[in-house]
């Protein structure tokens, strides 16, 4: 136990006093302790041209990458403004196309507006031809106690008669004009761009 104690702090001495003796100026500088090895060992100096070859290689090297580097960001820079060109034409140019189908756009528009009044034009037709039928037919149980005679009564059924061939014909245009609405809500579905 007292072994590593020992051991912790000698590392914990050398991680302190360590940075403070590089920040310090302790650590002889690079032309100094060069001049010491090649006063030692003449010999270094083919080691030392080669690390300094490589050093001026990759300084040349790191220099042309700058430069290359410097002229990619400018060929970037040059296609973003093309791109953003190219962005704007294209929107100025689906705005003007987008807008030819405008017209027979609101040609459907308007067809189902006309529609729809028709509809609810047949729709009050109906209703009053029913009401019609209804008082009709509410004045023929009466019959007795009113005393209608029989060329009344041939008069009453005429009229119902010919309020039920108009329901009928008047229920059909309304069917029609109902799916005529639902087809041309379609076709405008269908001729939304996007």
């Amino acid at each position: 136990m007292i072994y590593i104690s020992r051991i912790f702090m000698i590392f914990a001495c050398i991680a302190v006093v360590s940075p403070v003796l590089i920040f310090s100026g302790c650590v002889e500088n690079n032309a100094e302790s060069i001049k010491k090895v090649l006063t030692y060992d003449p010999s270094f100096q083919k080691l030392l041209d080669k690390k300094n070859d490589i050093q001026a290689k990759l300084s040349s090297s790191k220099a042309d990458r700058n430069e290359k580097q410097r002229a990619i960001e400018g060929q970037i820079a040059v296609l973003k403004d093309k791109r953003s060109g190219v962005k704007a034409d294209y929107l100025s140019s689906a705005v003007q196309l987008k807008k030819q189908i405008d017209p027979d756009r609101r040609n459907l528009y308007q067809q189902l507006l006309d529609a729809k009044n028709r509809l609810n034009d047949k729709n009050a037709e109906l209703a009053d031809a029913e009401k019609d039928m209804a008082e009709i037919d509410a004045l023929v149980k009466k019959k007795d106690r009113l005393e209608l005679t029989r060329e009344e009564m041939q008069v009453w059924n005429k009229r119902i008669t010919f309020l039920t061939r108009k329901k009928e014909v008047i229920v059909k245009e309304i069917t029609d004009l109902k799916k005529d609405i639902d087809i041309t809500k379609l076709k405008i579905k269908v001729l939304q761009i996007r």
